[in-house]
């Protein structure tokens, strides 16, 4: 939010998220990271455009007078979504026609969508991997010029998360393409925070022992217990590097 819409406000530090579910896009669409870019329009922070204020103002006012009804309308989605998609797993025709596969999991279903036989492949010299890498340096280099730290947090997609637990798991290599781009962007010198590990472990602790959801069963989202250990990991990193004093 803050590179996107260049807000006049100097920044510290900048975290910015690398979803490993950029791997499933194809190349022509493969650009999050050239959108960031493409928005500041330049290096520095000269000549601030302050049209974006006003649009955010907007937003913010839409967000308050929703805000009240959100909890009610995420439980009311989820009913919703849990009926529908009981009644055509029934019938076989929705797990046929989307590839999902349904967990066990105590008395209920996770959902996860399959990840592509091909995503293991994808490493340094691959077009995604590549294009992915050379966003986030560059990225790093702008943040050196404004004298601001940028983190990249590195997260996984669900789908990799639960990915030995389906029925038919894809052969993947350490945790997959983000192991391999950590590994590139740490040798770059870009500071991260590699998720994977304590999620994937939160995931086997859930499906094998019972323990807290890490993402809700009926999409891709994390849970409040998800986003708190990815937090608690992006904490641990700023005082790490010295960015915050607790």
């Amino acid at each position: 939010m803050y590179l996107r819409h260049r807000r006049p406000t100097k920044a510290d530090v900048i975290v910015f998220v690398l979803h490993d579910q950029w791997f499933k896009e194809p190349l022509s669409r493969l650009s999050p990271v050239e959108q960031v870019t493409d928005a500041l329009g330049r290096t520095s922070y000269a000549s601030r455009d302050q049209g974006w204020q006003r649009e955010f103002g907007h937003l913010k006012t839409e967000v308050r007078a929703w805000s009240g009804n959100a909890i009610m309308a995420r439980k009311a989605k989820t009913v919703l979504k849990h009926a529908l998609i009981k009644g055509l797993s029934r019938s076989g025709i929705y797990h046929h026609q989307t590839g999902l596969a349904y967990l066990p999991y105590k008395k209920t279903r996770v959902i996860v969508e399959r990840l592509p036989e091909t995503v293991g492949e994808i490493a340094p010299g691959h077009g995604k991997f590549d294009r992915l890498v050379a966003g986030a340096i560059r990225l790093s280099e702008i943040a050196k010029q404004e004298k601001a730290l940028l983190l990249t947090v590195i997260i996984p997609a669900k789908e990799y998360a639960y990915n030995r637990f389906q029925p038919k798991p894809v052969p993947l290599s350490g945790y997959g393409p983000a192991s391999r781009l950590n590994r590139a962007l740490k040798e770059a010198g870009v500071q991260t925070v590699f998720t994977h590990p304590v999620l994937f472990e939160a995931v086997r602790r859930q499906m094998e022992d019972g323990g807290p959801a890490v993402y809700w069963n009926d999409d891709g989202h994390w849970t409040p217990y998800g986003i708190r250990l990815t937090m608690e990991m992006v904490r641990d990193k700023l005082v790490e590097l010295g960015a915050l004093k607790l």
